[in-house]
């Protein structure tokens, strides 16, 4: 962290962190899109599942250090590996309980990513019918 402007800092995390969530969204359109297409396009669906589960991973690195807070080992393994149960229990521990109810113990980040997966595949469906 840069010590003669911490701001400057934060703002390069909450940049970072932004990013992530843009190529969230970007990825579950991709591959909303193609969903309708199923077993032609089963490698990419893998891919995209992998590179979600990565910007999930990054997004709470960027919010952890934006926060200035240092995410134990066993966190990080268990949002690597079940991101369902490890980003709620990375925002109990980063936020306030009122924050922690508001932001639905952090699982906005995951309908996030399936309201764009869903309503790209939905429109390329009524599309193609």
């Amino acid at each position: 962290m840069n010590l003669k402007n911490p701001q400057v800092a934060q703002n390069k995390h909450k940049l970072k962190r932004d990013r992530c969530l843009v190529w969230l969204g970007i990825i579950a359109v991709i591959g909303g899109i193609l969903d309708p297409f199923g077993d032609r396009v089963a490698a990419f669906q893998f891919i995209s599942f992998l590179a979600a589960i990565a910007l999930f991973y990054c997004w709470i690195i960027y919010d952890g250090r934006m926060r200035g807070f240092t995410i134990p080992k066993y966190v990080k393994y268990i949002i690597a590996l079940f991101g369902v149960i490890g980003i709620p229990i990375y925002f109990w521990q980063t936020r306030s309980f009122r924050q922690f109810c508001l932001q639905l113990g952090g699982l906005w980040l995951f309908i996030f990513h399936y309201i764009f997966y869903y309503v790209s595949a939905t429109a390329v469906n009524l599309a193609l019918s």
